[in-house]
């Protein structure tokens, strides 16, 4: 059977007011952190890396706090970005789409509707165009022109016991990662979750295409886990508390072992159906 081993990478973080990280919740000042991670998936003699991050720049145009620049990260766990072959990116926005020229010989996996929706009339929108670059836009375009983008029109079967997922509702073309690992299969859920609180009580981070749609993502990321404590949320502060194995860094935790505690917060407590 296939295992891989996964790595979470945290780049930079943020405080925001937490009424602007959770849907309906009170604007009464109270902060909440939000990381940014992007993941590296390693096994069957392969190196996966799962969206780009962004760089120094953009933390300081955005008032983003930079912790550890990605091609350091990767440097740090061995991996030349010019040795990557694969990157899968989750979507588009800006935080998970920057610095794809640091990976000069990979193909990038990508949802169709993702790309679509990135370079189609949603983006004449200002605050849904807010989200994303438009340098990082044109560089997939390019990138489509050079061949190097796989699109995909549903679930994938990328390698064996690793498979992309569509996920739609934060974006219109949002994938998920699902990988089998030595404890049963792990779901890197990118913006799909943001945070385990949103599963828990049904308050999605405000940004969304489709709120139901947003919803029901986390039935599907239960059922894609198998029910386990293994779904990874893509801005959450927890999973450095709850994935202690720091992988010699205090910024990179392995995600692939056991949590610390059960994910009780990732049990949903509101109808689904």
């Amino acid at each position: 059977m296939s295992s891989y081993e996964i790595f979470a990478i945290r780049y930079a973080h943020v405080d925001l007011k937490r009424s602007i990280c959770f849907l309906g919740a009170p604007d009464d000042g109270t902060m909440q952190g939000l990381d940014f991670f992007f993941w590296v998936v390693v096994g069957e003699g392969r190196t996966i890396v799962v969206d780009t991050g962004f760089n120094a720049e953009v933390a300081a145009r955005r008032n983003r706090v930079a912790t550890l620049p990605p091609a350091a990260a990767l440097a740090h766990l061995g991996i030349d970005p010019a040795s990557v072959d694969t990157v899968v990116m989750t979507h588009l926005h800006y935080d998970h789409a920057g610095n794809s020229d640091l990976f000069p010989n990979a193909r990038f996996h990508l949802q169709r509707a993702e790309m679509a929706f990135a370079t189609g009339p949603a983006m004449c929108d200002a605050a849904t165009a807010h989200h994303y670059a438009a340098d990082d836009i044109c560089r997939f375009v390019r990138l489509v022109h050079d061949g190097r983008v796989v699109f995909a029109d549903g679930p994938v079967d990328l390698a064996p016991g690793l498979s992309l997922h569509p996920v739609p509702g934060h974006t219109d073309g949002l994938q998920v990662v699902r990988a089998m690992t030595a404890g049963g299969p792990t779901v890197i859920a990118s913006d799909a979750a943001h945070y385990y609180a949103s599963i828990r009580d049904g308050r999605p981070f405000p940004v969304f295409t489709d709120e139901q749609l947003k919803l029901t993502g986390y039935r599907t990321l239960k059922m894609l886990a198998g029910g386990s404590d293994r779904i990874i949320a893509a801005h959450d502060p927890e999973v450095m508390r709850l994935f202690p194995d720091r992988a010699g860094h205090p910024d990179i935790v392995r995600i692939s072992g056991d949590p610390i505690a059960p994910l009780a917060s990732a049990a949903p407590i509101f109808p689904l159906s």
